[in-house]
C-alpha cells in the first residue's frame, strides 16, 4: 500500500499524510521494498517523484494485490458477521472426555457457537426437533425419525 500511495500521489509527504504516517518511515519502507525487488521504483529529484519503468510495470499488479486483500477482508467479515450461532447440545450421560473433546472442537470453529449439556438424550432430542439445537450428541440409535444421524 505504501508503494501504491506514493505512485498515486507522486509525492512522499502527500502519500505519508494519506497513510497517516510521517515521510521518513515511508521513505525507509520504499527503500526496503526497492532493495527486496532489486530495482528502483521511483526517480527522486528535489521537487519531483516519478515512477521508474520497473515501478510503472509493478503498479497494476500491486493495485490488484491490494484489491484482492480488500476482497478477502470483506469476505471474512461477511462470513463471520453473517454467521448464525451454531448451537450444540450433549447428553449428560455421554463419556465426559468425549463431551470435552466435542466442546473443544466446537469452540475452535470459525463461527459463533454455544455448547450446552441439557441432560438426557430425550431432552437433547426434544431441543433438536424444536429447533433450539443445531447439533446434538446422544446415544444411538434413536427412534425419532425426525433426526438425521
Amino acid at each position: 500500500s505504501y508503494f501504491v500511495a506514493v505512485a498515486e500521489e507522486l509525492h512522499f509527504k502527500r502519500a505519508a499524510d494519506r497513510l497517516m504516517i510521517t515521510p521518513p518511515p515511508l521513505s525507509k519502507q520504499i527503500k526496503l521494498l526497492e532493495k527486496e525487488l532489486g530495482g528502483q521504483l521511483f526517480e527522486r529529484n528535489y521537487h519531483e517523484v516519478r515512477l521508474t519503468p520497473l515501478g510503472a510495470k509493478l503498479l497494476g499488479p500491486a493495485r490488484e494485490i491490494l484489491r484482492q486483500v480488500d476482497e478477502l477482508k470483506a469476505t471474512a467479515v461477511r462470513l463471520t458477521e453473517g454467521a448464525a450461532t451454531i448451537r450444540v447440545g450433549a447428553t449428560a450421560y455421554a463419556p465426559s472426555d468425549f463431551v470435552a473433546q466435542v466442546e473443544t472442537a466446537v469452540a475452535g470453529l470459525a463461527v459463533p457457537t454455544e455448547f450446552s449439556v441439557p441432560g438426557s438424550a430425550a431432552e437433547v432430542t426434544a431441543k433438536l426437533v424444536s429447533g433450539h439445537l443445531d447439533l446434538g450428541l446422544i446415544h444411538l440409535p434413536t427412534s425419532d425419525k425426525r433426526l438425521q444421524y
